[in-house]
């Protein structure tokens, strides 16, 4: 599955699960006693106080919801009631779950195409150094091959560079020591 194929599934599945999505904050004031009962009940169900007052306040709009329904008059009511109630809360905190792991995933993405773009930019790099390591182990191999013809034949005597340039001993020795090296 190509990389273009799962972002255009992940955008699909977000448009059909956030469709008209969008986060609210709210911010209300309750009494103490209130906050305490909350966070005790939320304790006691083994949920963490954030998806706990989540679940409250769906389970409160499942219970208004089910009220209207229970008027309407349906049998088995009280069974269909604990059922909403529960979906509604389970349904409320995997959505907004969903849309806070969307997010990072987006992020994420975004992330990956940047160092796809710089390894691919390292890639083009290597292959410049590769071939310009290539001309100059060629340079240098023609170079090594015409100082040894020189030597050789004569013709270098004591003068390597423009004539009548000396080279210092210690380049006379350092180029000795690098021949000496050098396989064949």
């Amino acid at each position: 599955m190509s990389d273009e194929t799962i972002e255009q599934n992940s955008t699909d599945f977000e448009r059909a699960l956030f469709a008209g999505e969008g986060i609210v904050t709210l911010e209300i004031q309750v009494t103490q006693t209130t906050h305490e009962k909350m966070l005790a009940a939320l304790a006691r169900k083994g949920l963490e106080p954030e998806a706990g007052l989540r679940i409250m306040l769906t389970m409160g709009l499942g219970y208004l919801e089910g009220q209207r329904f229970l008027q309407s008059g349906h049998a088995d009511q009280d069974r269909l009631l604990d059922d909403l109630l529960n979906l509604e809360s389970k349904a409320a905190v995997m959505k907004y779950h969903a849309y806070d792991y969307m997010r990072d995933n987006k992020i994420m993405e975004m992330r990956m195409r940047a160092t796809q773009s710089m390894a691919k930019d390292y890639e083009q790099a290597i292959g410049r150094l590769r071939t310009e390591i290539e001309v100059l182990q060629a340079e240098n191999e023609a170079s090594r091959q015409e100082l040894e013809r020189a030597r050789s034949s004569g013709d270098l005597g004591d003068q390597v560079g423009p004539k009548g340039a000396q080279p210092s001993r210690a380049l006379s020795s350092r180029i000795g020591r690098l021949l000496r090296r050098q396989p064949g």
